[in-house]
């Protein structure tokens, strides 16, 4: 692709994920890393795992098109098997904030005289005491002369 550019656009989509209904969260708030962790002394609630999981799999769609958001699903995804109320209520929240913070997937075109060169990213959650793991994978095509400033490379030609 030389000089163009294709914009993927979930917006219908991620107008869905959370319904105007009372009760809902209507605004997203910031995740932070207490969301993400998993209490032992969480109680399991087997009755919210359809509904968990069907959740889960709407942000895993969502991830195509927002790849920012992959490392999100793969955190939240390891509560499938296993929901608690809590952890419905945090991906409640996360369907809320990839809402407010969707954005069309850019691809654009490289210049002609220039070298595309791939990128990877990768933000990774290890604990090898108990062989578990959680990651997300980005990657970007970008020109050769784009790898002078990381910082500028922006969300461009990423894909997860």
């Amino acid at each position: 692709m030389v000089g163009s550019t294709m914009l993927w656009d979930q917006g219908q989509y991620a107008a869905s994920l959370v319904p105007g209904r009372e009760g809902e969260i209507k605004k997203a708030v910031k995740l932070t890393d207490k969301d993400l962790l998993v209490s032992a002394d969480e109680e399991i609630d087997m009755s919210l795992q359809e509904q968990y999981q069907k959740k889960v799999g709407k942000l895993g769609w969502l991830v195509k098109s927002q790849p920012h958001l992959s490392f999100l699903f793969s955190a939240l995804s390891k509560n499938n098997s296993h929901p608690s109320a809590r952890s419905l209520r945090v991906v409640n929240k996360a369907l809320a904030y990839a809402q407010q913070m969707h954005r069309a997937l850019e691809l654009k075109g490289l210049k002609e005289e220039e070298h595309p060169v791939l990128v990877g990213w990768v933000d990774a959650s290890y604990k090898l005491s108990e062989k578990t793991g959680r990651k997300g994978l980005e990657f970007q095509i970008v020109s050769q002369s784009a790898l002078k400033d990381l910082c500028a490379l922006g969300y461009v030609n990423t894909v997860a």
